[in-house]
């Protein structure tokens, strides 16, 4: 049994919840794609007023980041180079988000009360997951060999995730990274933990092509 089956097989056993009642008291603000088809989304007054700026920001985390790394893996697997590309496009309908997130700082005394993490180990449901880096530590991965790992984050850099939606195109040849975030160090509980993450996901049908 690898690693991951096993991490599944505890998790069922103890039904391992995913958040503990600190995350909960976290704020984040998740924002759609600029194009067309979700130009009548509602979004908050704070951020229509700045959409100008974060608008092109959303695509150029697309243009820049995930495509590059979609055309590689495509190139390293022999597959055509659009191939996922072609599957995750950003000018068609997804559920692409960037989100924003702020995690208050909170005593040792109540992670030791509940738990010791602030998201339980899970899989993203993305195809591609970037986490630009934070002011806190707190992102572990599972190993191959069944450990958790802390990530260490690199100054300026993007750590990047494949989602399970990147498994399934891939046959399961590029495997769902399993994370999770800790509670945090002792020298950095007193400080806000600052988050950028944008998911790419697969495109969708559109509302009219699955009614014809």
């Amino acid at each position: 049994m690898s690693p991951s089956e096993k991490w599944a097989q505890q998790d069922l056993k103890n039904q391992w919840r995913l958040y503990n009642p600190c995350c909960r008291c976290s704020q984040k603000y998740e924002l759609h794609k600029d194009i067309s088809a979700l130009k009548d989304v509602e979004v908050h007054p704070f951020i229509k007023a700045h959409w100008d700026e974060i608008a092109p920001f959303h695509r150029k985390l697309f243009e820049r980041v995930a495509k590059p790394l979609y055309i590689l893996i495509a190139i390293m697997l022999e597959l055509p180079e659009d191939y996922f590309i072609s599957r995750n496009a950003y000018d068609k309908r997804s559920e692409d988000w960037l989100r924003w997130m702020l995690h208050p700082p909170r005593p040792r005394e109540y992670y030791d009360a509940v738990e010791n993490y602030g998201i339980g180990g899970h899989t993203d449901q993305s195809s591609l997951t970037l986490l630009f880096e934070q002011n806190v530590a707190g992102l572990q991965m599972l190993t191959t060999e069944g450990v958790w790992k802390w990530v260490k984050p690199v100054p300026g850099g993007i750590t990047i995730n494949a989602g399970e939606l990147f498994s399934h195109l891939t046959k399961g040849y590029v495997k769902a990274t399993i994370h999770r975030v800790h509670a945090p160090v002792d020298d950095q509980l007193d400080a806000e933990r600052l988050g950028c993450i944008y998911f790419s996901l697969m495109n969708v049908p559109s509302p009219e092509s699955i009614t014809s």
